[in-house]
């Protein structure tokens, strides 16, 4: 891999973990396969579903998932990314995810939804 900056060490560079045991001057390691291998900083633009597959939501601020990948959104007909840069709902931090334009089923002082059988 090009930008495998372990490679001049004579090192891999991790292709399945992102998990950092070690950082060093020359940047952080991980371990595959019993080895050490260096792990490539994912610039910040990159969106994080792109290693997954699936593209970066480009207008979407409704939350559809979320799991220990990251935010989802749904666009296009497609699952897609949602990045730090895009508006997170703000219940996610309470459990919840925003509504896919649900129609509100119920309101007190906040509207909610009912999608996949799951309050939102």
């Amino acid at each position: 891999d090009e930008n495998c900056w372990a490679s001049a060490l004579g090192f891999k560079c991790c292709k399945t973990t992102s998990t950092v045991i070690f950082e060093d001057q020359d940047g952080s390691w991980g371990i595959e396969d019993d080895f050490w291998c260096g792990i490539i900083e994912e610039e910040e633009e990159t969106c994080w579903s792109t290693r997954l597959g699936y593209p970066c939501c480009e207008d979407s601020n409704v939350v559809y998932a979320v799991d220990e990948n990251g935010i989802w959104g749904y666009e296009n007909k497609h699952w897609c990314g949602i990045t730090k840069a895009n508006k997170e709902c703000e219940f996610n931090a309470l459990g919840y995810s925003c509504c896919p334009d649900a129609a509100v089923v119920f309101e007190d002082d906040h509207k909610w939804g009912y999608v996949n059988n799951k309050w939102c």
